[in-house]
C-alpha cells in the first residue's frame, strides 16, 4: 500500500518553488488592494483642508485635491492661496493668483485675500485682487478702503485722495472714512479743506462721541486760522450742548488772544491752568501771553516750565529765543544774546528734524 506524499516529504527544489509562489500570490493581491483602494475624493479633501489645524497640512490636502481632477474648484483654490499667504508664502500665491480663475471665487474670499496682502505689504497682489473686486459692484466699501492702503503705499496721493473721498460720499455715517480724509488733508498741510471736511461729517448723524471730537477738532481749527466768528459760535454751541471745563476755558482764551485781549484772556486762562496743572501746551500759551503784555521775566519762566517738561517743543525755543532777545536789546545783556542764539539754534534743528520726519512720512509719487 502506498501512503500519500506530505509537504515535508517534498524534494527541497519544489517546496521552495512553492514558498515563492505563494510570496508572488500575496504581492500581487497586496498591489491588486492598493491600486483598487478607494482615493478620497476632491470634496473629502478640501473637508479635510478646513479642518486641519495648521497650514501646512491645509496646502499639502488643497494640492492633493486640486492636483486630482481638471474641474476648478473656487473655494479650494482661495483657501490655498490663504493658507500661503498665512504662511508667508507670497511667490507661491502671485503665481497661482495668474494661473487661477479668480474671477469664480466668492467676494469674501477675495476681501479676506486682499486684507492679508495689506497686512504684509504684498501690493502687487493687493493690486490684483483689487482689479478683480473692481468688477463687482457690491464690493465698492472694502474695495476703496483696501485702496486707500495700496495708493498711500504707493505714493499715489490724488489717487488715495479720491478713493477717501468716495467712501465718505458712499458711506456718510461711517466716521473712520471722514476721519481718514481729515488726516490726508493734515498730511498735505489743507487746514482749509480738512475744515471743510469736518463740518460736512458734522452734518451727518454720526455717533456722540465721534461728533464731540470733531467738534473740538474744528474749533482747534478755527482758532489756529484765526478765524474769530466761528470759534466764538462754536464755543457758544459747545457749551449751550453741556460742555464745560479747562478745555473750553483755553479756547475762550485763545479767542480773546485772537480778539488782541491779552489781559482777559490770561484772566480767562488762569482756572484752566488751576484745574489742569502743569500741561506744557498751557504754559507755552501763558508765556506767550506775558511775552505780549511786556512781563518778559514771567514769560522766560513759563518758557523754561516747558522746556524741561518737553525739551524738544521747536515752537518754545522759538518764543525763548525772541523773549531773551527783547530782553537783551532792553539791558544790552550779552549773556541773554547768548541764550537768544542758543534756543534759536536748537529751534532751527528741531524744525528740520520734524520736517524730515514729516516727508517720510508721506510717500511722494
Amino acid at each position: 500500500m502506498v501512503s500519500a506524499m506530505t509537504p515535508n516529504d517534498w524534494p527541497i527544489d519544489r517546496r521552495t518553488r512553492h514558498g515563492l509562489l505563494l510570496l508572488v500570490l500575496l504581492f500581487a493581491l497586496l498591489l491588486t488592494g492598493v491600486v483598487c483602494w478607494p482615493k478620497p475624493s476632491p470634496q473629502e479633501l478640501i473637508r479635510q483642508a478646513f479642518l486641519a489645524r495648521d497650514d501646512e497640512s491645509r496646502v499639502s490636502l488643497l494640492q492633493r485635491a486640486l492636483a486630482s481632477t481638471h474641474a476648478p474648484i473656487p473655494d479650494a483654490e482661495s483657501l490655498l492661496c490663504q493658507s500661503l499667504a498665512n504662511a508667508g508664502q507670497w511667490g507661491k500665491v502671485e503665481q497661482l493668483l495668474t494661473r487661477f480663475d479668480c474671477g469664480q471665487w466668492s467676494s469674501q474670499a477675495l476681501v479676506d485675500l486682499a486684507q492679508l496682502g495689506v497686512q504684509s505689504s504684498q501690493w502687487p497682489s493687493v493690486e490684483h485682487l483689487v482689479a478683480l473686486m473692481g468688477e463687482r459692484g457690491e464690493l465698492a466699501e472694502p474695495r476703496l478702503a483696501i485702496s486707500c492702503s495700496l495708493f498711500h503705499a504707493q505714493g499715489q496721493r490724488e489717487n488715495h485722495l479720491n478713493a477717501a473721498a468716495q467712501l465718505t460720499v458712499l458711506f456718510p455715517t461711517q466716521s473712520a472714512y471722514w476721519w481718514q480724509l481729515v488726516r490726508i488733508y493734515e498730511q498735505q498741510d489743507d487746514d482749509a479743506a480738512a475744515i471743510r471736511t469736518l463740518e460736512s461729517a458734522l452734518s451727518q448723524p454720526l455717533p456722540l462721541l465721534d461728533r464731540m471730537a470733531m467738534h473740538h477738532q474744528l474749533i482747534e481749527r478755527y482758532i489756529s486760522a484765526g478765524d474769530r466768528d466761528r470759534s466764538r459760535r462754536l464755543l457758544r454751541e459747545l457749551r449751550a450742548n453741556g460742555e464745560h471745563g479747562p478745555r473750553l476755558d483755553v479756547y475762550l482764551a485763545r479767542i480773546l488772544h485772537l480778539e488782541g485781549d491779552v489781559n482777559q484772556a490770561l484772566v480767562a486762562l488762569r482756572p484752566a491752568l488751576q484745574e489742569l496743572g502743569e500741561i506744557p501746551e498751557a504754559l507755552r500759551f501763558r508765556g506767550i501771553l506775558w511775552e505780549e503784555s511786556g512781563e518778559l521775566e514771567r514769560a522766560v519762566a513759563d518758557f523754561r516750565r516747558v522746556i524741561e517738561l518737553t525739551p524738544n517743543d521747536e515752537i518754545v525755543h522759538f518764543k525763548l529765543a525772541q523773549t531773551y532777545r527783547r530782553m537783551a536789546r532792553l539791558d544790552d545783556d550779552e549773556m541773554k544774546r547768548q541764550l537768544a542764539d542758543k534756543h534759536y539754534k536748537e529751534y532751527l534743528r528741531l524744525h528740520q528734524q520734524a520736517m524730515r520726519l514729516k516727508n517720510l512720512a508721506t510717500p511722494i509719487n
